[in-house]
């Protein structure tokens, strides 16, 4: 990829719900939005990937600065269930036996460490499901083996 892995998109017009006026604040994850989580450069280069294919403003991108510097990209709740997702790639949902959060940034914070890698906006407030499934497994397909999530039974039945 040969996107500027650090660039930022422009602030929207509109601030959802979920997104703090200030600073940064933890959000249940399933309930605003299901996260699906990549770690390191890997998941900036899917994060490029998906917005160069939705025309720069595919909806919420969160990159943590910090530690393995996870790519949050996030889809609306309640879609990551009903897909496989490649293995190293976590599809965070509404589960009932667990409560998971995840912080967001305000859209203007730059003191904390996580910053925007896409804004939501007001048309386009999430990242569609289908379109990061998609880019996600094509910008992997080079370094997994498809047999290691194609083949092996769904989990879910």
């Amino acid at each position: 990829m040969t996107a500027d892995r650090h660039s930022i998109a422009a602030p929207p017009t509109g601030r959802p719900e979920w997104v703090p006026r200030e600073y940064s604040q933890l959000v249940r994850i399933g309930e605003h939005f299901d996260v699906v989580r990549i770690a390191g450069l890997r998941g900036l280069d899917v994060a490029n990937a998906v917005r160069a294919v939705a025309g720069g403003t595919p909806g919420a991108i969160v990159h943590e600065l910090y530690g393995r510097e996870w790519v949050h990209i996030l889809v609306p709740p309640g879609t990551t269930a009903s897909l496989r997702w490649p293995p190293g790639i976590q599809a965070l949902g509404s589960d009932a036996s667990r409560e998971r959060c995840i912080e967001i940034p305000a859209l203007d914070d730059d003191s904390c460490l996580l910053a925007w890698h896409s804004r939501p906006t007001e048309s386009t407030p999430l990242v569609d499901t289908a379109l990061c499934h998609t880019v996600l497994v094509y910008e992997l397909a080079d370094v997994l083996d498809p047999s290691d999530w194609t083949d092996r039974p769904d989990p879910r039945g």
